[in-house]
């Protein structure tokens, strides 16, 4: 079993990683460089070439140590969230197929989508609240949404199941940090796409990682009931 568990988030982890760092290279760091080029004080005529210009530079600062440090972050986060799922699996017994597409839709609520609804992903030279403060919120309602749809999932009898929907209200009626009223020079349109290509990205990381791990999970599960059934009795 726990051969089966190390492989499945191995694996799955790996390859959900690398497709979420192609994601996120292809839509979110044209952004990103975007509201650098506003960020430095420059208009929209100007944004092109200067676009360009900080593309250079960044060329000369080491893209690919950066891109190699993001894909090794993604890597380790999808491989620390596969083992999450797979030990998952092989605690309420054997799954289905559609049980990957639930674990992944449950990442994106819990890890993504909720905490988006307080501290959103958000532009450099947008406005947020103190660093700590947002972390900290993140992960207290990423943990608690985690805790209150498992609650939701597995609490038997079913009268203790509004304890998962108090979990999942709770950093919510608690407060997200507040952030600064100060106005930005970030078009609000260039926030907008970058937040939904934020959590589309994400939406695609999470559910191909719970399909993979399902998928994996379930074909070791096979292999070694057939291993079983060939060994002499």
């Amino acid at each position: 079993m726990l051969s089966r568990i190390l492989i499945t988030g191995l694996v799955a982890g790996s390859i959900a990683g690398l497709a979420v760092t192609v994601l996120q290279f292809a839509t979110l760091m044209p952004l990103v460089h975007q509201a650098e080029v506003y960020e430095a004080g420059h208009g929209a005529n100007e944004t092109l070439s200067m676009h360009d210009n900080i593309l250079q530079d960044r060329d000369q600062a080491g893209v690919f140590g950066k891109s190699l440090l993001t894909l090794l972050s993604n890597g380790m986060t999808g491989i620390g969230f596969g083992l999450v799922i797979a030990a998952g699996m092989s605690l309420v017994g054997r799954p289905r197929a559609w049980h990957g597409l639930l674990w992944g839709i449950g990442g994106f609520l819990a890890w993504s989508l909720l905490p988006a609804l307080g501290v959103p992903p958000r532009l450099p030279g947008v406005e947020e609240a103190p660093l700590l403060e947002r972390q900290s919120w993140f992960l207290a309602t990423a943990l608690c949404s985690s805790a209150g749809l498992l609650a939701l999932v597995l609490l038997r009898p079913h009268w203790l199941k509004p304890i998962g929907l108090a979990l999942l209200a709770l950093p919510h009626v608690y407060g997200a940090p507040a952030v600064p009223a100060v106005q930005s020079s970030i078009p609000p349109e260039l926030s907008e796409q970058f937040l939904l290509a934020s959590l589309s990205t994400s939406a695609g990381f999470w559910l191909l990682l719970g399909i993979i791990s399902s998928s994996i999970f379930r074909t070791l599960a096979r292999e070694r009931v057939g291993n079983l059934a060939c060994e002499p009795g």
